[in-house]
């Protein structure tokens, strides 16, 4: 029998968000098996996610006080979890403005490139200290 060449999962979505949701899973466990310190609860992950859907503004904010339940301090401290992460970093000019690290940011431009939202998230192993 031959080996595939690939190997791969398929993982399901509902809407843009969702696909958004797992896409980060993905990437913040992947980044926690070599750093146990970079691991995420699920309400971190769904800041990301709205983050990368909506872009990180007041508005989103209360989008998300609402849609979740949550107050403006629980909002406040964990995205100071996620900028001490690195998940988020501070924007240059304003403190109080944040932006999805190098790496989601890529992320989102990769799932957001074309229309078509089938996408492949490739793992690649090597051999060696990461």
């Amino acid at each position: 029998m031959k080996r595939p060449e690939v190997y791969g999962l398929t993982v399901t979505y509902e809407d843009k968000l969702d696909l958004y949701l797992k896409a980060v899973k993905t990437y913040v466990h992947i980044k926690s098996l070599f750093n146990e310190e970079l691991s995420l609860s699920n309400r971190p992950l769904e800041f990301l996610s709205y983050y990368m859907l909506e872009g990180y503004s007041g508005e989103t904010k209360e989008f998300m006080m609402k849609s979740m339940g949550i107050k403006t301090k629980n909002i406040n401290t964990v995205n100071r979890n996620l900028t001490m992460k690195g998940y988020l970093v501070p924007d240059m000019y304003n403190m109080n403005i944040k932006h999805l690290n190098k790496e989601l940011q890529l992320l989102k431009e990769y799932i957001d490139k074309g229309e078509d939202l089938s996408k492949f998230f490739l793992i690649k192993f090597n051999r060696g200290v990461n």
